[in-house]
């Protein structure tokens, strides 16, 4: 299934998720490339198991993002590094909607959990194996 999302609900929506590159194309208005922040908020969506931002709940999608970013590291790049996203990123983006099914904070953390259990394993894996190479 594909990740859908709308922008258009955010305020100042053309502004904040969109920044221009610099150039202009042909037909004289700037090129745009979205924000990277807009970019991995509409993505967490998924692993934080949330669909949409809202006024009532942004403060919950940032909660779990916090705790998303700080087990998986952070979700935007910069040239100066990682960038962890803010709660007035989160509150910024309030009207961002998703097609990802929403559940409860109890199953997202369960996820997360098992998520990282997943890496430890792999990472118990590679190093075993890296040990028997080497060996």
């Amino acid at each position: 299934m594909s990740l859908d999302y709308r922008l258009s609900d955010i305020d100042d929506y053309q502004n904040l998720c969109w920044l221009p590159t610099g150039k202009v194309k042909k037909d004289g208005n700037p090129e745009l490339y979205m924000n990277p922040v807009t970019h991995a908020l509409i993505f967490l969506q998924m692993p934080i198991l949330m669909g949409r931002i809202t006024e009532k709940n942004y403060v919950e999608v940032f909660r779990r993002i916090s705790m998303y970013e700080q087990c998986m590291g952070a979700f935007v790049s910069t040239n100066k590094g990682g960038y962890f996203i803010t709660l007035q990123d989160v509150k910024d983006h309030i009207g961002l909607w998703t097609n990802v099914f929403e559940d409860t904070f109890p199953k997202f953390k369960k996820e997360l959990m098992m998520r990282l259990e997943r890496y430890a394993a792999d990472e118990i894996r590679s190093q075993l194996s890296k040990m028997e190479e080497g060996a």
